[in-house]
């Protein structure tokens, strides 16, 4: 019987406030170290589009928050004395979607479930939405999976850990530049590494990426042995930044000396 007891279903912002180090935070690092300091005392701003992905997300992992922590917004737009009467209606104690925010929304779990492998995946045994916390080298870790799940309870078979995402295009070499773009492919490496520690299982890791737009398409991406080799190559040079940044007290920014202006590709073809 595989063990949960690492798995923990707590509230996001119980899990924020936990101690540990998660990809959002190491990702940051990455991109620029002066913007991760400043994180650190401002949290960034929420957007539109983050709040439609944690609907999605409940929607599709956990019905029944989203059956009671949400509520529709009939009005076309979120402007005016009509929104702002919602808000102040409900806004302390739900989110909030538009009703076509809402229409989308059921339109994409409802193609993840006609999807054969996502449908098969999502069928499994296992848990989702669960915040993990473990020690690597030294440093705590934590991270929330969207959902782990196995085919066997054999100590030796695979779990998948699996993470859902919304994309604007589906067809695969569009979504290799947006993982490539977004850093999937480390944060795939850190979650997996989490769950590893863990249960001491190894893991498969998976992104299942749905179209935000008609017709909902849907693609569930394996993590090849290749990819997560560089996505820990990644992870640890985040790591290793952050290290550094931590022991000198410097944290630059993303072009910290003189550089040549890169020339875009398109500006090289171009017939002047």
């Amino acid at each position: 019987m595989l063990d949960l007891s690492g798995f923990l279903d707590i509230p996001d912002p119980e899990y924020r406030k936990a101690p540990g180090l998660n990809w959002s935070r190491l990702k940051v690092v990455g991109d620029s170290p002066r913007l991760y300091e400043y994180q650190s005392t401002n949290p960034r701003a929420d957007t539109g589009a983050f709040v439609f992905g944690r609907a999605f997300h409940a929607a599709l992992l956990q019905p029944e928050v989203y059956g009671t922590g949400w509520k529709v917004y009939t009005g076309a737009t979120r402007r005016g004395k009509a929104w702002e009467s919602f808000q102040r209606l409900y806004g302390d104690d739900y989110e909030i979607i538009t009703e076509a925010e809402a229409a989308e929304i059921e339109s994409m779990v409802r193609a993840v479930h006609a999807h054969g492998d996502a449908s098969m995946l999502m069928g499994l045994e296992g848990v989702n939405e669960r915040a993990i916390f473990w020690e690597e080298d030294g440093r705590a870790m934590k991270a929330k999976v969207d959902r782990t799940c196995w085919a066997s309870e054999d100590p030796h078979a695979p779990i998948f850990v699996v993470d859902a995402k919304t994309t604007r295009e589906i067809d695969p070499e569009s979504f290799g530049r947006s993982a490539d773009k977004f850093g999937y492919v480390g944060q795939m490496e850190h979650y997996a590494r989490g769950v590893e520690i863990l249960t001491g299982r190894p893991t498969i890791a998976i992104l299942l990426a749905v179209e935000k737009t008609a017709p909902y398409d849907v693609g569930v991406f394996r993590i090849s042995g290749e990819a997560r080799r560089l996505g820990a190559v990644q992870r640890q040079t985040y790591l290793d930044r952050l290290d550094r940044c931590t022991s000198s007290g410097e944290w630059p920014g993303q072009v910290p000396t003189m550089i040549d202006l890169p020339i875009a590709r398109w500006a090289k073809i171009r017939r002047f």
